[in-house]
């Protein structure tokens, strides 16, 4: 299969059969963004005696940067070599684990242009309480008690020379932080055995989260209040955190959300808090602190997604910027022309736009935006495509400056119900459109647009309303915005 000039091309799910084939799958002359995803690539030796058989390459991906292509849990065989110009995280799952026992695993092989050093990443806040990811791939630690359950977390490797590939993986922690079994020895007379009593009493608990809001990375913590002890004595505690959720009113307490789980021993009154956490995915997160029942009380916890124990995690609000997308002449800046790491592309069909998205900031409160007017820009101080609130700005120019079509060039006739798709490493991060709008340019873009909190949302920014004067030159006097909500994902 070849895939020439291809830009955003998913091949996935299908099985390729040759007889001394060449090559299986080829992406080259300048094709970028390629998802290909769990196929079955083989071949048999050639029937032809005069064919030597020289190359035999499972997928080949042709020179960076005019080719490039996401490559998920692909299978060869047959093949000289598997993967050229590309590599894949082999998809063998992790082991399980159990509480309070040492776990120890190496992260799954790199096939392809794995060129060493390798350096893994995880998300922080991701992986089972307990485990760390060092930057050779080995995931180590003792999972502690009260942290059973199903964790699902995205791995990413680098190469030396910048080949980047992810996966997703998950680890089940089961609960085994049990007393040690006694040796055995001489079997005493049976007597019998009292029945404990019931706990009768009944304490309560409520927390207070340290901040409503802080941005990505920086710490926060739950503060515990506790009544009614029996005898003013220690309890047991486990204080969860779950997320991300787009609101308060869509936060649930349930393992497949639970992030943090952390124990602690309680008393009556206001209580030290919780650890320090960081995280670093955007979203709304909320505590839950069970006491856990004893010989004189039993058990007690709270209503889940309160607001006292609510956190926004979300990037700092900023003044809105200016769009200035009817030319090609760009504002200097440190992050001109920067790709997204990994490299992203946005598709909106219906107004026939494909293009390359790289990653730009603001500068004299002014949006930089690409030289290359086939491109667009992400604003980096905006929402991610793939957050659970905030709103993802994007870019991009209507023309360049002789007038030539740019990537927005048809942004007009963008309407509602349209859809745009988003993808980056590998993921697809989809929007349908609700609103556009047009604005006076000399006025200030209103603040909405640029939300870093609220429901997720995407909004594309260029010019419309054109200009010519008399001696043939031309200007923009508005801002054309095209809004897409989210497309909600099954989780």
């Amino acid at each position: 299969m070849l895939l020439f000039d291809a830009d955003n091309a998913t091949v996935t799910r299908n099985t390729f059969v040759g007889a001394g084939t060449d090559i299986g799958i080829a992406v080259s002359a300048g094709s970028t963004g390629a998802r290909i995803a769990f196929n079955r690539v083989t071949r048999t030796p050639s029937t032809n005696p005069d064919n030597t058989d020289p190359t035999g390459i499972g997928i080949s991906v042709g020179p960076r940067p005019v080719n490039s292509a996401t490559l998920i849990c692909n299978t060869f065989d047959g093949w000289n070599q598997n993967i050229d110009g590309a590599i894949q995280i082999a998809c063998t799952p992790l082991p399980d684990g159990t509480e309070c026992v040492p776990y120890s695993a190496s992260a799954p092989t790199v096939e392809g242009n794995a060129a060493p050093p390798l350096r893994w990443r995880a998300p922080p806040g991701t992986l089972p309480p307990g485990l760390t990811l060092a930057r050779n791939g080995t995931i180590s630690g003792t999972p502690p008690d009260t942290t059973a359950g199903t964790y699902r977390f995205r791995l990413r490797v680098v190469t030396a020379d910048n080949l980047i590939a992810t996966t997703v993986q998950r680890i089940t922690i089961a609960p085994g932080c049990v007393d040690p079994t006694p040796e055995p020895g001489p079997s005493p007379t049976p007597e019998p055995t009292p029945t404990p009593p019931t706990p009768t009493n009944q304490p309560v608990v409520s927390t207070v989260t340290s901040d409503r809001r802080v941005p990505p990375g920086q710490p926060f913590h739950d503060r515990i209040r506790v009544s009614g002890l029996a005898g003013n004595q220690a309890a047991a505690a486990v204080a969860r955190l779950y997320g991300p959720f787009e609101s308060r009113a869509a936060a649930t307490c349930d393992d497949r959300f639970r992030v943090r789980a952390l124990a602690l021993q309680v008393r009556n009154g206001s209580n030290r808090t919780t650890p320090d956490i960081r995280i670093d995915t955007a979203g709304v997160y909320t505590w839950r602190v069970t006491l856990l029942a004893d010989a004189d009380n039993k058990s007690a916890t709270h209503r889940c997604g309160q607001a006292a124990e609510t956190t926004v995690v979300a990037k700092p609000a900023f003044v809105a910027p200016a769009v200035i997308g009817g030319f090609s002449g760009t504002l200097p800046g440190f992050d001109r022309d920067r790709r997204l790491d990994p490299s992203a592309t946005i598709e909106m069909p219906g107004i026939g736009m494909r293009a390359a998205v790289q990653r730009h900031g603001i500068v004299g409160r002014k949006m930089t935006l690409p030289g290359d007017v086939g491109d667009v820009g992400w604003l980096r101080r905006s929402a991610g495509f793939g957050d659970m609130i905030g709103t993802a700005v994007v870019g991009g120019h209507v023309s360049d400056r002789h007038d030539r079509p740019g990537a927005m060039f048809n942004l007009r006739r963008a309407h509602a119900g349209q859809r745009i798709t988003v993808t980056q490493a590998g993921e697809r991060h989809r929007f349908k459109v609700v609103e556009k709008t047009t604005l006076d340019k000399r006025q200030k873009l209103p603040d909405r647009f640029f939300a870093t909190t609220g429901k997720h949302r995407l909004v594309l920014i260029s010019c419309t309303d054109r200009v010519v004067t008399s001696g043939g030159h031309f200007h923009y006097t508005r801002y054309i915005v095209v809004v897409a909500k989210q497309v909600h994902r099954h989780r």
